[in-house]
């Protein structure tokens, strides 16, 4: 139950230009229908980069720009046109594409869907939801808190099918993999640990 239990990754970059971390905020206009993708990417060295959205399919790129940068931090506003919203219902997800000088590449699936408080009432794209809450631990029969990933999206899918809409992670974030699974399936999730404490899978 100690030790280790989660995988640890070793990066080596082969120069000294590199993404040091990624921000992407999507933010829809006062009638939820287009958006503008909104992205920072914090960078050592000099370099060019470039953001580039492709649609859920993969399709050709949705927005891109590019901009040159001596180190530090790169901001990106792209215009998107009546995107796919993310609901728990229709999880559509987008892909971002991040190049540094044509050879360091990073993904990260992107959601357009907004969340805010409004009227007094939680509301996702405009639309009031309803919470019904459990808490999940990080925790497997066998191995501990080593979850398998399969076992982990077992989890998930049966709370989604006895109607529990949404999560709390019980006091330590989860494995980050749960993120990413939580997007796919139609799980609502913050973007930071404090905003990871409760997950919302119902909209």
């Amino acid at each position: 139950m100690s030790g280790i239990f989660r995988d640890v990754h070793l990066v080596a970059f082969p120069n000294q230009s590199r993404v040091e971390d990624l921000f992407v905020q999507t933010k829809l206009d006062n009638n939820y229908i287009d958006a503008d993708l909104k992205v920072r990417v914090d960078v050592t060295g000099s370099c060019e980069v470039q953001v580039t959205l492709y649609d859920p399919e993969k399709q050709p790129a949705v927005a891109s720009g590019s901009k040159s940068a001596d180190g530090g931090s790169i901001d990106f506003s792209l215009k998107v046109k009546n995107p796919a919203k993310w609901t728990a219902e229709t999880p559509s997800l987008y892909h971002l594409v991040v190049t540094l000088n044509g050879t360091h590449f990073i993904s990260q699936r992107v959601g357009f869907r907004q969340v805010e408080m409004k009227d007094g009432l939680i509301k996702v794209n405009g639309k009031r939801i309803v919470l019904k809450g459990a808490n999940r631990h990080e925790h497997h029969p066998q191995f501990g808190r080593a979850v398998p990933y399969e076992f982990m999206k077992q989890d998930l899918l049966l709370m989604k099918k006895h109607n529990i809409n949404a999560i709390r992670t019980s006091h330590q974030p989860s494995d980050v993999r749960l993120y990413d699974l939580a997007a796919e399936l139609g799980v609502s999730r913050g973007t930071s640990i404090l905003e990871r404490q409760h997950l919302t899978i119902g909209a």
